[in-house]
C-alpha cells in the first residue's frame, strides 16, 4: 500500500514538473513568435523604403533622359538645371534615399541555455 501510494505521489510530482515546463515552453515559444512578427513588420517597412528609393531614382533617371532629348536649348537648360538640383537633394539626402537595411538582426535577447536546468532534472532525487 505505501509503494503505491509512493508511485502515485511520484506519478502527480512529476505530471506537475512536466505541467511547468510545458507553461514555460508556451511563454518562450510566444515570446519568440512575438519577436518574429516585429522583426518581419521592420524587414517589411524596409522594402517599402527601397522600393520608394527605387522609384525616386527611377523617376530622376527617366527625367534626366527626357532633357537629354530635348532640342530646345533654353528648354533644356531649364529642365538641366531642375534636375541637377533634384540629384543633388537625393545625394545630400541619401540616408532617405537609401534605407537602413539590417540583415544581421538576430533573436539575440532569446539565446536559449538549457543546461542547468537539464543538470538540475538529472539531479533530482526525491528520496530522503
Amino acid at each position: 500500500v505505501n509503494a503505491s501510494r509512493q508511485e502515485t505521489k511520484l506519478m502527480e510530482e512529476c505530471d506537475q514538473l512536466i505541467e511547468i515546463i510545458q507553461q514555460r515552453r508556451q511563454i518562450i515559444g510566444t515570446k519568440i513568435k512575438e519577436g518574429k512578427v516585429v522583426r518581419l513588420r521592420k524587414l517589411a517597412q524596409q522594402i517599402a523604403n527601397c522600393k520608394q528609393c527605387i522609384e525616386r531614382s527611377t523617376s530622376l533617371i527617366s527625367q534626366a533622359e527626357q532633357s537629354l532629348k530635348e532640342n530646345d536649348h533654353a528648354r533644356f537648360l531649364q529642365t538641366a538645371k531642375n534636375i541637377t538640383e533634384r540629384v543633388s537633394m537625393a545625394t545630400a539626402s541619401s540616408q532617405v534615399l537609401i534605407p537602413e537595411i539590417n540583415l544581421n538582426d538576430t533573436f539575440d535577447t532569446f539565446a536559449l541555455d538549457f543546461t542547468r536546468e537539464k543538470k538540475l532534472l538529472e539531479c533530482l532525487d526525491y528520496l530522503t
